[in-house]
């Protein structure tokens, strides 16, 4: 009689089916009950851990948005020079982007914020404990009624982000300030430069009648000063271009985006920038990218001179030649009269009547700095949905929910491993 044989397979199937008979779903959840203090202990460190974590992250990542506009054409009116200086609502929509988007701009808030300390709500002031100026972003962007973005939006939608929400409505509103004071003052300048230059024209227009050397020195002086404004509006836009390179590099814009306008970049170092070029007026300069931005630059840059970016200069040019081929003591025909001597003198007296009014009036502008505003806010800084509140309560179970799993798979995984090792102690 033969006694029965079993293989080996048949051993490592007996050995599994009885091992999972050891490792039931009873016996795994009586081991839990078992752990249960363990558990909740898990869970309670997990709670606070979601605290931590809210501090460190969730806590600042909530951003403070607002919208705002420009003002009212009515306020620009305030600063009208008639036939000398003008601008337009547009134009002052576009100084104010550029003056957000400005990271001088947002810092000096960000300064004002640590140095004035003002009261924010006790969570706020917790992160204000670890705020970091390179965490913390601003924007800017021109957008439509809808809050669309959208390169000739009459809007302007402003977010900053990397800080708590209660304090980045805090700095949005000074860096409403800083901005409109900023643009307002360069608005200033640029307007008393503007007469300046007109002012130096009129009082040329009156010497036509004086030798030929005065007059040449005079549109000399006129001359110096239209190429000096030049020089600094190309160094402007310089810094402009520059500023838009970093931005543009730390956003990741290599190609111009989707809201840019169409961009004409000139290889020509003698031409000047087109109507459609990179100037800023069609939105943030950011936004035509890196490239674009690059090769701009290099043409700005490399250019020698800026006489043909205004037909002032050349029209003072013409002049000079004129007079340097006039014989002195001769009037000549001057910019801004009609009509020269040889048409009649009463017309060349009528036009040096109309210079020195002209100069009056110009003259009576810069008696007193003219007071308007260029900014309104739209939509005042808000933290949108966000709440502390909620933001706490969710990081607590997010925490507490996370640590519990991992204690509930490291029981059982345990728990299972002693099984396999010693199976007959535990059965």
């Amino acid at each position: 009689m033969t006694t029965p044989t079993t293989s080996a397979a048949d051993n490592r199937q007996a050995g599994f089916i009885g091992l999972m008979d050891r490792l039931s779903m009873s016996r795994i959840l009586s081991e839990l009950v078992l752990r249960k203090n363990l558990i909740a202990m898990s869970a309670i460190i997990g709670g606070v851990l979601g605290i931590a974590m809210m501090f460190l992250g969730t806590i600042n990542g909530a951003p403070a948005t607002a919208v705002v506009t420009a003002a009212e054409q009515s306020e620009f009116n305030k600063i009208l020079a008639p036939d000398v200086y003008s601008i337009t609502n547009d134009q002052a929509l576009d100084r104010l982007v550029r003056e957000l988007n400005r990271r001088t701009t947002a810092l000096t808030a960000i300064e004002r914020f640590i140095s004035k300390k003002p009261p924010v709500p006790f969570l706020a002031s917790l992160s204000a404990v670890t705020m970091s100026t390179d965490r913390i972003s601003f924007s800017a962007l021109r957008t439509d009624d809808n809050e669309r973005e959208i390169a000739t939006g009459r809007n302007v939608r402003v977010i900053v982000k990397g800080t708590h929400p209660a304090i980045g409505m805090w700095l949005l509103n000074e860096l409403f300030v800083l901005a409109e004071e900023n643009a307002i003052a360069e608005t200033r300048r640029e307007r008393a430069s503007a007469i300046e230059t007109e002012q130096t024209r009129l009082r040329f227009v009156l010497s036509a009648t004086t030798p030929q050397r005065l007059n040449m020195r005079l549109l000399q002086k006129e001359l110096e000063a239209l190429q000096q404004e030049a020089r600094a509006k190309r160094d402007a836009l310089i810094l402009q271009l520059q500023e838009g390179i970093r931005i543009a590099g730390a956003a990741g814009i290599i190609k111009p985006a989707p809201a840019a306008a169409p961009v004409i970049v000139s290889t020509d170092p003698t031409r000047a920038l087109g109507i459609q070029g990179l100037d800023g007026r069609s939105g943030p300069l950011f936004l035509y990218g890196v490239e674009a931005l690059s090769e701009q630059l290099k043409v700005m840059q490399q250019r020698s001179s800026d006489d043909h970016d205004d037909p002032r200069i050349i029209e003072i040019k013409r002049d000079i030649l004129l007079a340097s081929r006039t014989e002195s003591g001769t009037v000549v025909r001057i910019r801004g009269t009609r009509e020269g001597m040889s048409e009649g003198e009463d017309k060349m007296f009528d036009g040096f009547l109309q210079s020195i009014q002209r100069l009056s009036a110009i003259e009576a502008l810069q008696v007193t700095q003219p007071v308007f505003n260029m900014l309104d806010v739209v939509r005042s800084p808000s933290r949108g949905s966000y709440s502390d509140a909620v933001n706490l309560l969710v990081n607590i179970l997010r925490g507490a929910v996370l640590a519990m799993v991992f204690a509930i798979f490291w029981i059982s995984g345990r728990y299972a491993m002693r099984m396999v090792r010693k199976p007959d102690d535990m059965a």
